[in-house]
Protein backbone atom coordinates (compact mmCIF):
# COMPACT_ATOMS: atom_id res chain seq x y z
CA UNK A 1 0.00 0.00 0.00
CA UNK A 2 2.87 2.42 0.63
CA UNK A 3 3.64 2.48 -3.11
CA UNK A 4 -0.01 2.85 -4.12
CA UNK A 5 -0.16 -0.61 -5.70
CA UNK A 6 -3.24 -1.88 -3.85
CA UNK A 7 -6.32 -0.63 -2.04
CA UNK A 8 -5.23 0.57 1.38
CA UNK A 9 -6.10 -1.95 4.12
CA UNK A 10 -7.53 0.86 6.27
CA UNK A 11 -10.02 1.64 3.50
CA UNK A 12 -10.91 -2.05 3.17
CA UNK A 13 -11.50 -2.38 6.92
CA UNK A 14 -13.57 0.81 7.05
CA UNK A 15 -15.85 -0.30 4.20
CA UNK A 16 -16.28 -3.73 5.82
CA UNK A 17 -17.29 -2.12 9.11
CA UNK A 18 -19.80 0.12 7.35
CA UNK A 19 -21.31 -2.92 5.61
CA UNK A 20 -21.77 -4.63 8.96
CA UNK A 21 -23.30 -1.50 10.46
CA UNK A 22 -25.74 -1.44 7.54
CA UNK A 23 -26.91 -4.92 8.50
CA UNK A 24 -24.87 -7.22 6.27
CA UNK A 25 -25.16 -10.82 7.46
CA UNK A 26 -21.73 -11.64 6.08
CA UNK A 27 -18.96 -9.66 4.38
CA UNK A 28 -16.26 -11.27 2.24
CA UNK A 29 -13.28 -9.98 0.30
CA UNK A 30 -12.89 -12.03 -2.89
CA UNK A 31 -9.59 -11.66 -4.72
CA UNK A 32 -7.85 -13.60 -7.48
CA UNK A 33 -4.23 -12.70 -6.88
CA UNK A 34 -1.54 -13.02 -9.53
CA UNK A 35 1.08 -14.17 -7.03
CA UNK A 36 0.67 -16.69 -4.17
CA UNK A 37 -2.24 -15.54 -1.96
CA UNK A 38 -0.59 -16.00 1.48
CA UNK A 39 2.34 -13.82 0.46
CA UNK A 40 0.18 -11.23 -1.30
CA UNK A 41 -2.28 -10.84 1.58
CA UNK A 42 0.59 -10.45 4.03
CA UNK A 43 2.49 -7.86 1.99
CA UNK A 44 -0.55 -5.79 1.00
CA UNK A 45 -1.99 -5.76 4.52
CA UNK A 46 -5.39 -7.16 3.54
CA UNK A 47 -5.18 -10.28 5.72
CA UNK A 48 -4.65 -8.22 8.84
CA UNK A 49 -7.45 -5.82 7.83
CA UNK A 50 -9.87 -8.70 7.28
CA UNK A 51 -9.02 -10.24 10.65
CA UNK A 52 -9.42 -6.90 12.40
CA UNK A 53 -12.81 -6.31 10.76
CA UNK A 54 -13.92 -9.90 11.42
CA UNK A 55 -14.70 -10.71 7.80
CA UNK A 56 -13.89 -13.52 5.39
CA UNK A 57 -10.94 -13.33 3.00
CA UNK A 58 -11.41 -15.57 -0.02
CA UNK A 59 -8.46 -16.39 -2.27
CA UNK A 60 -10.08 -17.37 -5.57
CA UNK A 61 -7.06 -19.37 -6.71
CA UNK A 62 -8.81 -22.66 -7.50
CA UNK A 63 -10.54 -23.09 -10.85
CA UNK A 64 -13.30 -25.07 -9.16
CA UNK A 65 -14.39 -21.77 -7.56
CA UNK A 66 -15.39 -20.42 -10.98
CA UNK A 67 -18.47 -20.80 -13.14
CA UNK A 68 -18.57 -20.50 -16.92
CA UNK A 69 -21.22 -17.98 -17.89
CA UNK A 70 -22.48 -16.37 -21.06
CA UNK A 71 -21.83 -12.70 -21.76
CA UNK A 72 -24.69 -11.85 -24.16
CA UNK A 73 -23.64 -8.24 -24.69
CA UNK A 74 -19.97 -9.05 -25.15
CA UNK A 75 -18.38 -7.92 -28.38
CA UNK A 76 -15.03 -9.67 -28.07
CA UNK A 77 -15.85 -12.35 -25.49
CA UNK A 78 -19.19 -14.19 -25.40
CA UNK A 79 -18.46 -16.22 -22.27
CA UNK A 80 -16.03 -16.31 -19.37
CA UNK A 81 -15.18 -18.16 -16.15
CA UNK A 82 -16.19 -15.95 -13.22
CA UNK A 83 -15.89 -16.46 -9.45
CA UNK A 84 -19.08 -18.11 -8.17
CA UNK A 85 -19.39 -15.61 -5.32
CA UNK A 86 -20.54 -13.01 -7.86
CA UNK A 87 -23.79 -14.93 -8.33
CA UNK A 88 -24.33 -15.87 -4.70
CA UNK A 89 -24.27 -12.52 -2.89
CA UNK A 90 -26.87 -9.79 -2.49
CA UNK A 91 -24.51 -6.87 -2.97
CA UNK A 92 -21.22 -6.39 -4.81
CA UNK A 93 -18.95 -3.51 -3.83
CA UNK A 94 -15.99 -2.92 -6.11
CA UNK A 95 -13.08 -1.47 -4.10
CA UNK A 96 -10.19 -0.58 -6.44
CA UNK A 97 -7.15 1.60 -5.97
CA UNK A 98 -6.46 4.57 -8.25
CA UNK A 99 -3.27 3.85 -10.18
CA UNK A 100 -1.33 3.83 -13.41
CA UNK A 101 -1.21 0.63 -15.47
CA UNK A 102 1.36 -0.22 -18.12
CA UNK A 103 -1.09 -2.12 -20.37
CA UNK A 104 -4.47 -0.48 -19.72
CA UNK A 105 -3.27 3.07 -19.14
CA UNK A 106 -4.94 3.23 -15.75
CA UNK A 107 -6.33 0.66 -13.33
CA UNK A 108 -9.61 1.73 -11.73
CA UNK A 109 -12.99 0.12 -11.04
CA UNK A 110 -13.75 -1.47 -14.41
CA UNK A 111 -10.23 -2.85 -14.71
CA UNK A 112 -10.43 -4.16 -11.15
CA UNK A 113 -13.25 -6.53 -12.18
CA UNK A 114 -10.58 -8.68 -13.83
CA UNK A 115 -9.88 -9.89 -10.30
CA UNK A 116 -13.06 -11.97 -10.63
CA UNK A 117 -12.28 -13.93 -13.79
CA UNK A 118 -10.04 -16.97 -14.19
CA UNK A 119 -7.92 -16.38 -17.29
CA UNK A 120 -6.72 -12.79 -17.43
CA UNK A 121 -4.12 -13.57 -20.05
CA UNK A 122 -6.93 -14.23 -22.51
CA UNK A 123 -8.01 -10.61 -22.27
CA UNK A 124 -4.57 -9.36 -23.21
CA UNK A 125 -4.54 -11.68 -26.22
CA UNK A 126 -8.03 -10.77 -27.47
CA UNK A 127 -7.95 -7.03 -26.86
CA UNK A 128 -7.72 -5.82 -23.28
CA UNK A 129 -9.92 -2.73 -23.41
CA UNK A 130 -12.89 -4.34 -25.17
CA UNK A 131 -12.70 -7.42 -22.95
CA UNK A 132 -12.78 -5.27 -19.80
CA UNK A 133 -15.89 -3.49 -21.09
CA UNK A 134 -17.47 -6.82 -22.06
CA UNK A 135 -16.96 -8.21 -18.56
CA UNK A 136 -18.52 -5.06 -17.12
CA UNK A 137 -21.77 -5.85 -18.96
CA UNK A 138 -22.00 -9.01 -16.86
CA UNK A 139 -20.63 -7.93 -13.46
CA UNK A 140 -22.47 -4.82 -12.33
CA UNK A 141 -21.34 -3.70 -8.87
CA UNK A 142 -23.99 -1.96 -6.80
CA UNK A 143 -21.33 0.48 -5.66
CA UNK A 144 -17.79 1.36 -6.74
CA UNK A 145 -15.56 2.91 -4.08
CA UNK A 146 -12.27 4.15 -5.50
CA UNK A 147 -9.36 4.50 -3.09
CA UNK A 148 -7.58 7.66 -4.18
CA UNK A 149 -6.11 8.41 -0.79
CA UNK A 150 -2.77 8.10 -2.54
CA UNK A 151 -2.45 7.61 -6.30
CA UNK A 152 0.30 5.80 -8.19
CA UNK A 153 0.96 8.09 -11.16
CA UNK A 154 3.75 6.06 -12.81
CA UNK A 155 5.18 2.56 -12.65
CA UNK A 156 1.85 0.77 -12.36
CA UNK A 157 0.43 -1.66 -11.70
CA UNK A 158 3.00 -2.84 -9.14
CA UNK A 159 5.17 0.20 -8.60
CA UNK A 160 7.36 1.64 -7.36
CA UNK A 161 6.64 4.91 -9.11
CA UNK A 162 5.55 8.44 -8.40
CA UNK A 163 2.93 8.50 -5.64
CA UNK A 164 0.86 11.54 -4.78
CA UNK A 165 -1.21 11.88 -1.61
CA UNK A 166 -4.74 12.88 -2.65
CA UNK A 167 -6.70 12.01 0.49
CA UNK A 168 -9.78 11.32 -1.63
CA UNK A 169 -12.37 8.56 -1.77
CA UNK A 170 -14.67 8.47 -4.81
CA UNK A 171 -17.91 6.53 -4.48
CA UNK A 172 -20.79 6.05 -6.88
CA UNK A 173 -23.28 3.68 -8.45
CA UNK A 174 -22.12 4.60 -11.97
CA UNK A 175 -18.87 2.67 -12.59
CA UNK A 176 -17.93 4.71 -15.66
CA UNK A 177 -18.39 8.04 -13.87
CA UNK A 178 -16.27 6.84 -10.94
CA UNK A 179 -13.54 5.74 -13.35
CA UNK A 180 -13.78 9.05 -15.22
CA UNK A 181 -13.11 10.87 -11.95
CA UNK A 182 -10.22 8.49 -11.28
CA UNK A 183 -8.74 9.33 -14.65
CA UNK A 184 -8.80 13.02 -13.76
CA UNK A 185 -7.09 12.35 -10.44
CA UNK A 186 -4.32 10.58 -12.38
CA UNK A 187 -4.00 13.47 -14.82
CA UNK A 188 -5.58 11.56 -17.73
CA UNK A 189 -8.55 12.30 -19.96
CA UNK A 190 -11.28 9.64 -19.55
CA UNK A 191 -11.91 9.52 -23.29
CA UNK A 192 -8.26 8.59 -23.84
CA UNK A 193 -8.58 5.39 -21.78
CA UNK A 194 -9.94 2.70 -24.09
CA UNK A 195 -12.03 0.63 -21.70
CA UNK A 196 -13.60 3.70 -20.04
CA UNK A 197 -14.58 5.13 -23.42
CA UNK A 198 -15.89 1.79 -24.70
CA UNK A 199 -17.91 1.15 -21.53
CA UNK A 200 -19.54 4.56 -21.99
CA UNK A 201 -20.30 3.79 -25.64
CA UNK A 202 -21.88 0.48 -24.57
CA UNK A 203 -24.23 2.32 -22.23
CA UNK A 204 -22.63 1.22 -18.97
CA UNK A 205 -22.28 4.72 -17.53
CA UNK A 206 -21.50 8.37 -18.11
CA UNK A 207 -18.07 9.50 -19.26
CA UNK A 208 -18.75 13.25 -19.24
CA UNK A 209 -18.50 14.40 -15.62
CA UNK A 210 -20.23 17.66 -16.51
CA UNK A 211 -23.40 15.55 -16.85
CA UNK A 212 -22.92 13.82 -13.49
CA UNK A 213 -24.21 15.08 -10.16
CA UNK A 214 -21.14 15.19 -7.95
CA UNK A 215 -21.41 15.77 -4.20
CA UNK A 216 -18.19 16.74 -2.44
CA UNK A 217 -18.07 16.02 1.28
Amino acid sequence: PEVGANTHPEVVAAVAELCKEAGAREVAIVEHTIDRPPIVFEVNGIREAAERAGIKLVAASNRAMYRKVAIPRGRRIKSDEVVRHVFEVDTIINLPVCKDHNAAGVSLGLKNLMGLNWNRGRYHALGLHQCIADLATLIRPHLTILDATRCLLTGGPRGPGKVVERGIIVAGADPVAVDAMGCRLLGRRPQDIGYVRIAHEMGLGELNLEKVKIKRV
